[in-house]
């Protein structure tokens, strides 16, 4: 059962950091590549229900991040607007949303149970963008470790590493090219 957003319990789980509802639905099957709605079919749907329902959703996925992410992701959500981290999280897969949010374990696990650390939005935005973006090193490690390719390109035509170096994370910079080293030899 999903929402009009298209949150299932997993989407929900992911975005709560609920470690022990994650587990419980993979090992039941749950599909581990569910994602949201892409922001045109919310927004769509919302439209359908009131002329509040979208500006609803966006404020209750904004004040999500800012509760549920790890302190970094909590400050670099405070300067920006509810409209972007709506843009952000729509389309996302659990994995996306637990690398956007720093849930590590959730990121371990839904590894695990096979999501597809590859898998893109429609603007081709995979996990690894977002780990590089918000600078979550550990996750960076568990992506590159599960098979995520550091030679995607979004359709703005920024790369993981150019993300990582406009936003100063040289540890992840220095990672992502000792791996793009690695996968050459």
């Amino acid at each position: 059962m999903k929402t009009y957003t298209g949150a299932s319990a997993i989407i929900s789980a992911s975005s709560n950091g609920n470690m022990e509802i994650i587990r419980l639905l993979l090992e039941s099957n749950a599909d581990a590549n569910a994602r949201l709605h892409t922001k045109e079919v919310i927004s769509f749907r919302a439209m359908i229900r009131s002329l509040t329902a979208l500006e609803n959703v966006k404020q209750y996925i904004f004040n999500l991040v800012l509760e549920k992410g790890v302190p970094s992701v909590q400050q670099y959500a405070r300067v920006k607007s509810k409209d972007y981290i709506f843009d952000v999280m729509a389309g996302s897969s659990a994995l996306h949303i637990a690398c956007c949010l720093g849930h590590v374990e959730i990121v371990e696990c839904l590894l695990k149970y096979k999501a597809s650390v590859n898998l893109e939005k429609e603007d081709r935005t995979t996990p690894l963008f977002y780990a590089c973006k918000l600078g979550h090193d550990r996750i960076v490690r568990l992506l590159l470790d599960n098979g995520a390719d550091i030679t995607l390109y979004r359709d703005d035509g920024k790369s993981p590493l150019a993300i990582a170096k406009e936003r100063g994370h040289k540890y992840i910079e220095m990672k992502l090219r000792k791996h793009f080293k690695k996968m050459k030899a």
